[in-house]
Formats: C-alpha cells, structure tokens, sequence
C-alpha cells in the first residue's frame, strides 16, 4: 500500500514521540499563566512517554536492551505520572500512591522479563505486559475524567475520550501480540495508523483540551469569588446594621452610666470644696489669713483637677493634634505632688524615683498632667488597703522589642515618665480591653471606664506611645514615653 511505503513504523513512532514532546513542552511552559500543579506533572508525563517513544524508535539501530528496556519504561512512567496529575487535579491525592507503587512494580517487572532470561518468555509476552498495562493506566484516566468532572464539562470529556482511543490501541496491541501468526497485512496496517493517530491527539486535542479545562474551572473560581464576595458584602451590611440598632439600643444606658460616674468624680471634688469652705467659716473672724492658706490651696487643687477632667471628657473623640511645647519634667512632678498631696489618702505611700530637673520633654502640659493624675487614681483604687506609688523619669532607649500598647513611634531613645503601684494588677485578658471607652474592672461605684480611655486619646494627640506591664497579684506599671524637646520650657 502507498501509505506503507511512504510511512513505515519508525516514521510513525518518531511522529507519536513528537507530538508528545511538543504537547508536554507547552504545558509546561503555560504552567506560568496557570499556576496549578496538574500542568507541571502532566507535561512531565507527557515528556517521559515522548522520550520512551522516541527509543522504541530507535530499535534496530541501537541494541534491543536500551531501546526496549528504557523506552517502555519510560512509558510506564509517563502514564503514571499523568494519572497521577489528574488524581491531583479532582483531589484524589490518597490514591497517588497506589498508581506510584502500580507503574514501580509494572516498570520492575517488566525489566526482570527482558534481564532474567527466563524459558518460553519471548518478546511477544513483554510487549503484552506492557500493553496491559498501559490498557490497565489508559482506562483509569478514562474512567476518572468521566467520573470526576462535572457533566457539562465538553473540554474533560473529550480528554477523557483520547485516552480510551490510545487504551484501544493498547488493546490492540496485547491482541496483536497473541494472534501475530494470523493478523493479516491489512491488520497491520491499521495497527500502524492507529499508531499515527495518537501523536495528532496528544497535540490537537489533548493539550488544548487541557486549556481549556483549566480556563473552565478558573472562570468558574471567578464567578463562585464575585458570588461570595457579594454574600460577604451583604453579610457586612447586615451586621452594620445590627451593629448600629445595638449601639442605639444601648444609647441612653450608657449615657446615663457616665452621668452616675461623672456625678461620683464631681462629688468627690465637691466635697473637698465643702471641706475647704467649712474651715474658711471657722477662722473669718480670726483674720488669720494664714490659716486660711492650706484650706485654700485644697481648693484650687481641687479645682484644678475638675477643670483638667472637663477638658480630658471634652477632647474624647477628637482626632485633631493637641498644639506641642516644651515640658519641663520637674514642673509637671512639682504640680502633681501637690494635687496628690490632698486626693490620695494617707494610706498610699508616694515614692518619687530618679527625676533629672534637665529634662524637657515635647507634650501637652495640662494634658500630660491629668494623664499622670489619672494613673495615680487607678493606682489609688487598685490598692483599697493601701500600698505604694513610684513615679519614675529615665531615659529609656526604645528598640521595640516591647511592643507599645498605645501610639505609634519609631524606635530611638525617650524620656519614660513611668507610674508603677504595688496594686492587683491586670492579666492578658483584661490588657486587650484595658484601653477601651467604658471599660472597667472596678465596681461601678468606683470607676467608670473612662480614664484610660483620655489616656490613649492624649497619647495618640501628642505622638507618644505608652507601654502598660502588669503581674497579676503583684502590681501594674504604665510607661509614657515622650519626645524630647530641643527648646526651653515656656
């Protein structure tokens, strides 16, 4: 026949090998427009049975043991390899190891039939070892592609018929290596086109096949990420909204629970006002004005801390940068030992640690004041039988190994204004809500919750940072730190 003369077996071969080497070297250089791992190994695959095809090409030229023994395994290993890319691709993956163990074992057994020379096994019987083989692979892929991807997946479907024509083919030639003595030239003849055709399906249908299955499921991913992505929006809508009916709900119990603190605070002051105005009435007609003078500095004291927590309530919620000057730390000390002197009681002993009177640092001076004023009344509350109070300034050289808890810095050195108690202390839980508006671990006639709250307000308004370290059962430590100012204190 024509054909025959035109093409003969080796033509064939070498046209199969080509179409696999082509088809396994365009999937693996797409793996970078789709990254998944089925295009690696399945061009890998692809390459080895094109590499085995291409020694089975070369049998008669080159000795029988390395066309045949190397060609064919590498086949074996190539089927395997592309069966395991589509387990990998349905999530098939605890069944990867079987078909490894099913190529190792078909590849071994295959190489002990042509090195063990072994009686009555002629060519015939390791060529239908090998066909069964890639029969048994072929069929598996087949099976899986049709099993596995969805019904209307045209792309899976026509991959999944490529290799039940190439299982065919193997079919044939397990059959062909039986009935030899009686397969007629047109048999053949067949036998090699069907050869032939295998190459045009690795190239034409299979690769592109595999594309666009690829493309299938990327454009399906899309569409189940927009689908989600709008389940989530309106998920997030809905629990805005919740949210905002909750915080109204709640709206007139939290301003009546700042009103109760509020009215706590300013009773306080006002008693000491009381206090004050009574001893004035006492001495009036004494006309020493001397006498006069401790209860009136109690007053103002107690003034000034009224008019500090009114100016830390008023500044809640405000985002706008408080305007900086230069702070001398001694005068800050000077003017808190003095509200300290008539707020905390005899009971809480006040140390004062390593105040350098050189150091002037950037901030707030009001500000900073009712920070340190708020500590010392949480101190205050946190040891209700009495205890010790340590206000320390250092120079502190931040590396940010400890992270701050409050404000934003880069690391360098700072003047660390730290305020420690001898108290209960806080644990981890109560440290990621220690910050938060309405926060508290007192009872409520004692606090509420708001202290802290101005603290982090002003540490974020001067650009400080704060650090609070606490053993529970031991005490708590807060640590302010703050830039220092190149310029006198006004």
């Amino acid at each position: 026949m024509w054909f025959l003369e035109t093409f003969d077996q080796r033509t064939l071969l070498l046209a199969s090998s080509f179409g696999h080497l082509v088809a396994g070297g365009i999937a693996i250089l797409f793996r970078r427009y789709a990254p998944t791992p089925i295009l690696p190994h399945w061009g890998a695959g692809m390459l080895l049975i094109g590499l085995g095809i291409l020694c089975v090409s070369l049998r008669g030229i080159y000795p029988d043991l390395l066309t045949l023994h190397v060609g064919n395994s590498l086949i074996i290993l190539g089927q395997g390899a592309l069966l395991t890319a589509y387990l990998g691709y349905f999530e098939r993956e605890h069944l990867q190891k079987y078909v490894i163990i099913f190529s190792l074992i078909g590849v071994t057994a295959f190489n002990l039939m042509i090195l063990v020379d072994v009686p009555g096994i002629t060519v015939n019987h390791r060529i239908f070892l090998f066909s069964i083989l890639s029969l048994a692979m072929q069929l598996a892929m087949f099976l899986l592609l049709i099993t596995a991807s969805r019904r209307d997946s045209i792309p899976a479907r026509t991959i999944a018929f490529t290799h039940l024509i190439t299982a065919s083919i193997f079919l044939y030639r397990a059959g062909e290596t039986l009935l030899l003595s009686e397969l007629s030239l047109f048999v053949i003849t067949a036998g090699n086109l069907m050869l032939f055709l295998i190459a045009f399906l690795a190239v034409i249908i299979q690769t592109p096949g595999l594309i666009l299955l690829l493309k299938e499921d990327a454009d399906r991913e899309l569409l189940e990420r927009e689908i989600s992505l709008k389940q989530a929006q309106l998920l997030e809508h809905e629990r805005k909204s919740t949210e905002a009916l909750r915080l109204k709900a709640n709206q007139y119990e939290t301003i009546s629970f700042m009103a109760r603190g509020l009215a706590h605070d300013f009773n306080n002051l006002l008693g000491v006002l009381q206090m004050g105005h009574g001893t004035l009435n006492t001495v009036k007609d004494k006309k020493s004005w001397d006498e006069m003078h401790a209860p009136l500095e109690i007053m103002g004291g107690a003034l000034k801390h009224a008019h500090m927590l009114t100016n830390g309530l008023l500044s809640l919620g405000s985002d706008q940068k408080l305007q900086l000057q230069p702070v001398a730390v001694c005068k800050i000390f000077d003017e808190l030992r003095a509200l300290l002197q008539n707020i905390l009681g005899p009971e809480i002993k006040i140390q004062w640690s390593s105040i350098d009177t050189d150091w002037v640092v950037l901030s707030h001076p009001g500000f900073l004041l009712m920070a340190l004023l708020n500590l010392a009344l949480n101190s205050r509350d946190a040891m209700p039988d009495g205890g010790q109070l340590i206000f320390r300034a250092s120079l502190y050289e931040w590396d940010g190994e400890i992270a701050l808890d409050v404000g934003d810095l880069p690391t360098g050195e700072y003047v660390q204004i730290s305020a420690c108690d001898t108290g209960h202390g806080f644990n981890k839980r109560q440290k990621a809500h220690l910050f938060d508006p309405l926060y508290t671990t007192k009872e409520q006639s004692m606090g509420h919750g708001l202290g802290l709250f101005m603290i982090r307000s002003f540490i974020r308004r001067t650009q400080a940072g704060l650090i609070a370290q606490s053993t529970p059962g031991q005490g708590a430590c807060f640590n302010i730190l703050l830039n220092q100012a190149n310029e006198e204190p006004c």
